[in-house]
């Protein structure tokens, strides 16, 4: 069993793009993310707490300001508008990243974000980026080991991030088994390539998961309490016990979430800058 990290790649992005970059010291990136109501699972926006955290940290390290916005679950659509077109309108915001969940009422709001800034793709489509910067984080990871005889398993293939791999893969000729909650997952051992981007802790096991399969991709990212230490640990959508059953594996924490990252990074050099550069890509060592 091998792990995948993500945070040496990232690394290796950040210190080149430190190098490369000749950044505004006015220039901002704008992080959105909710509040929870009273009554939502507040685990889903701990996630984003932690995401947006490391966000910040990486884009400071790089050289920008970020300017983290906190809104309330109940805010007014004409609130949420403004705040939008403020962003679009202002010079010295050159990103935007809306982090999930988003209060329900106003999803369809995303669709303001000026395509120029909306880096991560949420909330509308994309002529430069197309998909969500996870989907392109995960595809990148997948393509090393994608051929005619790998079979591939998406459970979440709903989400935006299953169905945005899904439809990279698809424009690469490469069919998939689509799964999601309520489906028979015991079908992944027909793949020997398995995505998993539920949100659901733990949801597979040693059951699922066997020698066979090369490569395990775990997206989730959820915050577990556990009643004897008294606090938090993220975990995803695989069971750690079962790490040892596969070949390779992007763990929780320290998997794709970095990757994610990397992946908004050269998109703020694509923003920046129309020179070629060469992207991140992984490679077996």
């Amino acid at each position: 069993m091998k792990y995948i990290f993500g945070n040496q790649i990232l690394d290796e992005v950040k210190k080149r793009y430190q190098q490369m970059l000749h950044i505004n010291e006015s220039w901002k990136i704008a992080i959105i993310r909710f509040a929870p109501s009273e009554q939502t699972d507040h685990t889903k926006y701990l996630a984003a707490e932690i995401s947006a955290r490391e966000k910040t940290k990486s884009f400071k390290e790089i050289g920008f300001q970020v300017d983290n916005h906190l809104l309330p679950h109940n805010m007014p659509r004409s609130q949420f508008t403004d705040l939008l077109l403020k962003l679009n309108d202002d010079a010295q915001t050159i990103a935007v990243i809306v982090q999930f969940p988003v209060s329900p009422h106003l999803k369809s709001e995303l669709s303001i974000l000026s395509e120029k800034i909306n880096i991560d793709v949420l909330g509308n489509e994309h002529d430069t980026f197309q998909v969500c910067a996870t989907s392109e984080a995960v595809f990148r990871l997948l393509t090393p080991f994608l051929n005619k005889n790998h079979n591939i398993a998406i459970v979440g293939c709903h989400g935006f991030v299953g169905r945005d791999v899904g439809k990279l893969l698809k424009r690469e000729k490469i069919d998939f088994i689509g799964l999601d909650i309520g489906d028979d997952l015991m079908r992944v051992h027909d793949a020997k390539i398995v995505v998993s981007a539920t949100g659901n802790p733990e949801l597979l096991d040693r059951r699922h998961l066997k020698n066979h399969h090369q490569l395990v991709v775990d997206v989730g990212f959820s915050p577990v309490f556990h009643q004897k230490d008294k606090k938090y640990y993220m975990v995803g959508d695989v069971k750690k016990n079962s790490y040892e059953q596969v070949h390779r594996i992007t763990p929780v924490p320290g998997g794709v979430g970095p990757l994610e990252i990397a992946v908004l990074i050269e998109r703020l050099r694509m923003l920046i800058s129309n020179e070629n550069f060469t992207k991140w890509r992984y490679i077996e060592h």
